[in-house]
């Protein structure tokens, strides 16, 4: 796969890194994707991002419950606390960890899949995440553990932080 080089937005520096790929970017939300094959059910097609059908990432539905509501909260809050410190600054490592909530939303208990790279990063990472309230309690039936994989950012995209994260 040929790198991506210029100056180009995101979302056109992805699809340029996609091209010819097989590969298609579907968007939970302004700060978060999938990266997968393209469904084989007819859809419509848009141009620029297409929203994420959540039907496609394990456990979001689940019978009659849905769960994205509160996926992308849990996505968003910890992006939000690890922003806060360059350390944990998420852009420059790749991460998978597990999360256990208690049912008033706060964190549990996390488990890292593996490391950042950095022993003081991991150790971070895992201070900052452990106790971290997720502003709403998640629904009892919510599957647990959560999975979440933080993945390197390139090219001439920084980070994935909110402007105001850290300040």
């Amino acid at each position: 796969m040929p790198a991506v080089r210029g100056q180009m937005t995101r979302t056109q520096a992805l699809a340029a890194l996609l091209a010819d790929s097989g590969l298609q970017a579907f968007y939970v939300d302004n700060r978060s994707i999938v990266i997968r094959p393209p469904s084989s059910k007819p859809g419509r097609a848009t141009a620029g991002q297409r929203p994420l059908n959540l039907n496609h990432i394990s456990g979001v539905r689940d019978g009659a419950h849905d769960y994205s509501t509160y996926v992308v909260r849990v996505q968003q809050t910890v992006r939000n606390a690890l922003c806060r410190s360059p350390q944990t600054r998420p852009g420059a490592y790749r991460l998978a960890m597990q999360l256990w909530l208690k049912p008033d939303g706060q964190v549990e208990r996390v488990h890292l899949l593996g490391s950042t790279g950095r022993a003081s990063r991991d150790e971070a990472i895992s201070r900052v995440l452990d106790s971290l309230r997720m502003g709403a309690a998640p629904d009892a039936s919510l599957p647990q553990p959560l999975v979440l994989l933080l993945a390197p950012v390139s090219g001439h995209v920084r980070d994935d932080c909110p402007v105001q994260a850290g300040k």
